[in-house]
């Protein structure tokens, strides 16, 4: 997936550039959530366009549904940062995603901090996300086809692209088909629960005691990957496991909690049902007043409200500081981060039979600090991890104003060379040519800041200041 942010040099021009830095900068970090949350990982940044790779090298099995998943809300986030920050320039997203085959590899030096993928697949992406209009989603064929049913799509007429010597079949998302599920799609398997054995018994025990005179609230809070949605499918997969006797309903804010209301009208007077509504850092007004109207129920019904939420989000902080008026009805359960011992066992489980070097796995516990999610991200990306730390790189979170000169070199062929040779023998010819433009950089005093697919970004003066970056740059590009 390529998702490229439109405004950035009009908002310089109207606001200054260091307050247009750091509104963008922003902008982007929570772009990045977005996909990692959805399970991508992001592979670079190059400007203000983020490129995200989903399947590898984390396992998603629904790697084309979280990408999709992933544009929608992109999108919408940016149209909500831009209304909330009131804008003088709008800001802007475009995006394209293409699924199939794909080449990775990790192409070390001063410029690789992760994994490097190039394949057809990644330059179609990539021209979808140019012809994309503002404020619109297009993806590719493959794509389509591995989520057709789930998503809205207007077919568009087949595209003619750079490179490519057949049109290309191109569609426009225009909505899901489905309200999200709020779980945790980050692996295409389920990894072992480890180090929740005490908030699941406080869970197991709220749902054996309800009983037809009293309900329970419980708001499950922790801060994004710490395991919420994890304990939430285990609990829900031991409840079927037992007796039976207990309906499940999962719902989210986004349609104000309407299912949900009606859902529970369904359920049978006097049987048990577990109501789990996800991401309630999301709600909006409307959604809390219809929660505060349906809440109650636990005073004379056996339902248990499982409120999951991170921390933050105005109207869920003004709902929870009210709940304790249900007194102990009501309970809170903030899973702590994992223990040394536990996240060995998580890593020993993730099973392929490789342990962790030991400076390896300390400086993923550095970096994870016992979260769960940021865990396994770290077993899967332990050679990207590697060549971050061996670089030292700390470029702070400031900004700062330097002058420097920036040189692109956009390398055409890659496309054609593919359809020709195939993905394999292509990405060795392509990785070894930005190898040697690395090379030629360096040697004029430049630093290859990123590559994205074919094209490589070099700046000359900075982090490393020399005498006259503009002619480094210009005798850069000769060479």
């Amino acid at each position: 997936m390529f998702a490229d942010l439109v405004g950035f040099t009009a908002l310089s021009e109207r606001i200054g550039s260091e307050r247009a830095y750091l509104i963008v900068t922003e902008c982007l970090k929570r772009l990045d959530a977005v996909a990692r949350r959805h399970g991508g990982a992001v592979d670079k940044y190059l400007g203000d366009c983020l490129m995200a790779v989903f399947g590898h090298p984390v396992p998603l099995q629904d790697h084309a549904g979280a990408a999709v998943e992933s544009g929608l809300e992109m999108l919408r986030l940016v149209d909500d940062y831009a209304r909330d920050l009131e804008l003088e320039v709008p800001l802007e997203i475009r995006i394209g995603v293409n699924t199939g085959s794909l080449v990775a590899g990790d192409l070390r030096g001063r410029a690789i901090r992760e994994f490097h993928v190039l394949g057809d697949a990644v330059n179609v992406a990539a021209r979808l996300k140019g012809r994309a209009p503002l404020g619109h989603v297009y993806i590719g064929a493959g794509t389509e086809a591995e989520t057709r049913g789930r998503f809205d799509y207007r077919r568009l007429e087949s595209m003619q692209l750079k490179g490519k010597q057949e049109r290309v079949e191109t569609f426009e998302v225009s909505g899901s088909q489905r309200s999200a599920s709020g779980s945790d799609s980050l692996t295409g398997f389920e990894t072992v629960l480890v180090g929740r054995e005490r908030e699941l018994s406080r869970l197991e025990a709220r749902v054996d005691g309800l009983t037809a005179k009293k309900g329970a609230v419980v708001a499950l809070v922790g801060e994004e990957g710490i395991g919420k949605s994890r304990l939430v499918r285990e609990l829900h997969r031991r409840i079927d496991e037992a007796d039976g006797d207990v309906d499940w309903i999962q719902a989210d804010t986004s349609d104000g909690l309407r299912a949900l209301e009606s859902r529970l009208t369904e359920v049978a007077p006097g049987r048990r049902v577990v109501a789990v509504v996800e991401d309630l850092q999301r709600a909006d007004a409307h959604a809390i007043a219809a929660l505060e109207a349906l809440l109650p129920r636990v005073e004379d019904q056996p339902a248990l409200f499982l409120l999951v939420a991170r921390p933050g989000g105005v109207e869920s902080e003004r709902l929870r500081s009210g709940l304790d008026r249900f007194g102990d009805r009501f309970e809170e359960i903030r899973p702590a981060p994992l223990a040394h011992e536990d996240t060995l066992r998580l890593l020993e489980a993730l099973g392929d039979g490789e342990a962790l070097a030991p400076d390896m796995l300390a400086l993923v516990e550095e970096r994870a600090a016992g979260n769960p999610r940021r865990i396994i991200l770290g077993a899967f990306l332990a050679p990207a991890l590697r060549s971050e730390s061996e670089r030292g790189e700390d470029r702070g979170a400031d900004a700062e104003r330097r002058r420097a000169t920036v040189l692109f070199a956009d390398m055409s062929g890659f496309t054609s060379l593919t359809e020709t040779l195939g993905d394999e023998r292509a990405y060795g010819i392509v990785a070894e040519s930005l190898q040697r433009l690395d090379d030629v950089a360096a040697r004029h005093g430049g630093t290859v800041d990123k590559y994205m697919g074919d094209c490589v970004m070099a700046l000359f003066g900075v982090p490393r200041a020399i005498e006259d970056a503009p002619r480094a740059a210009i005798n850069a590009a000769i060479e």
